[in-house]
Parts: C-alpha cells; structure tokens; sequence
C-alpha cells in the first residue's frame, strides 16, 4: 500500500513562509491544526485549504499498525531540501547539489525530519 499523507506541519510552514498567520482566522485554524491534527477551513479562503486530517510520523505509523498491514517505511516527498531559498540558482552548482543531495540521502528517513515536509508517503504490505 501506499499513502499519501499531509504532515502535522505542513500548515505551520506555510502559514510562516506566505504570512498566512498575519490573518487571525488563519492563525486560529493553525493552532487547531497543531493541536488537533484536524485542519477545518471554516473561512471562505481557499488559500487556507480545505478540510483534512494532519498527521505526525507516528500517528501514521500507528494507523498502519491498527489497519493490521505492516509498516514499511515513510517517505518525505520535499524532504527539508524544499525549504532552500532560490532553488533555481542553486541547482546550477554542482558542488552545493551534491551536498544537498547527499544531507537528504543521509538524514531522509529520520522521523523528526520526514515531519517538515508537507507531503508524506506511507508504505505498507500485507504481512
């Protein structure tokens, strides 16, 4: 099986990097969001998303667990490289590619890290 899932972060980062959170309305539904995990657009703004459920790294896990299916792995879809700052540059430096490619082979399956990237998938098989 594969999953894909929407990290318990994935609206913190975005509310911060597009000032989302300047917006009060916003703000209340990030901190439901934190808490919750439950993300409920009650505002008119489609920029705010729509309903959904959040998940943290283990709250996924445990869900694959209690659907009876074994848990294989998780794979962060942006992993942390989608927070560099003017990619487009950057991907012309195969020096810096190289080290950046190289940080998310190496630290990519670390739960605390697959949590800050927005999209996650989940791999699971019938035991």
């Amino acid at each position: 099986m594969l999953c894909a899932v929407i990290s318990r972060y994935a609206s913190l980062i975005d509310g911060f990097q597009r000032d989302l959170v300047l917006d009060d309305q916003f703000f209340n539904l990030l901190t439901n969001d934190l808490k919750t995990g439950v993300h409920l657009n009650e505002t008119d703004n489609p920029e705010y998303f729509t309903t959904a459920y959040f998940h943290t790294p283990q709250e996924i896990k445990t869900e694959i667990a209690e659907s009876g299916l074994k848990f294989e792995k998780l794979i962060p879809i942006e992993s942390f490289g989608w927070i560099v700052r003017n990619f487009n540059e950057k991907e012309k430096n195969p020096v810096y590619m190289k080290k950046l490619s190289g940080m998310i082979r190496m630290l990519e399956a670390k739960d605390d890290l697959i949590a800050i990237s927005p999209h996650i998938i989940a791999v699971a098989r019938t035991e």
